[in-house]
């Protein structure tokens, strides 16, 4: 099936979606917890994370244009602290409706049953469910007048890894831990390991 850049403008809404969002192949996907000034948590599952650099240490997340996460766009943007969460397998289902719409004062975390957790001195909650969890304080943003979203890079403050997903040489180990990741907005996979290449 060929799709010219006219075919794709004229698909139907939701086929054009399916079909871009799923363009990338298989991503990370990661539980995104924020607070409020008040405190008040939130969380929202992502499947924009990606790695800008390690030194020093990066990471970015793409915020989708405003009305989309509204909650999570404000409490990144204002509190300049947010936590990126690994999913295991077991929670595909929890975490796919942390994406659902809630009220600003009905936190994910009640509603999908995953319990908040604090790095020191750091006021963005992470998910104690998660064997990777990963504190970003926001060090720049970038909004893309070319569809609204906003990049967000953080650097690396807090990093809580499961002992059986770091490596003795720090390499990471994904699939120990049954981590998913997706393909498109709703498709999930399980990764399996294949090798490591050495040169």
């Amino acid at each position: 099936m060929y799709f010219s850049h006219a075919d794709i403008l004229n698909l139907d809404r939701r086929y054009r979606v399916a079909l871009i969002n799923g363009l990338a192949g298989f991503r990370s996907v990661v539980l995104v917890g924020t607070a409020n000034q008040a405190g008040q948590t939130n969380l929202a599952l992502f499947n924009s994370a990606l790695h800008i650099g390690a030194n020093p240490p990066l990471m970015g997340v793409l915020l989708r244009p405003e009305a989309a996460n509204q909650h999570t766009r404000a409490n990144i943007l204002s509190q300049r602290v947010f936590t990126l969460n690994a999913v295991p397998s077991a929670h595909v289902g929890r975490a796919h409706q942390a994406s659902s719409k809630y009220p600003a004062e009905v936190s994910e975390f009640d509603a999908c049953s995953f319990t908040p957790v604090y790095f020191d001195d750091f006021a963005a909650p992470a998910v104690a469910e998660s064997p990777v969890r990963i504190g970003l304080a926001v060090e720049e943003t970038v909004d893309l007048s070319i569809n609204g979203t906003t990049l967000v890079i953080g650097s690396v403050q807090h990093v809580d890894v499961a002992d059986d997903v770091l490596q003795a040489d720090g390499h990471l180990r994904p699939d120990l831990a049954d981590l998913i990741c997706c393909a498109g907005l709703d498709t999930y996979f399980r990764p399996a390991f294949l090798c490591r290449e050495t040169s």
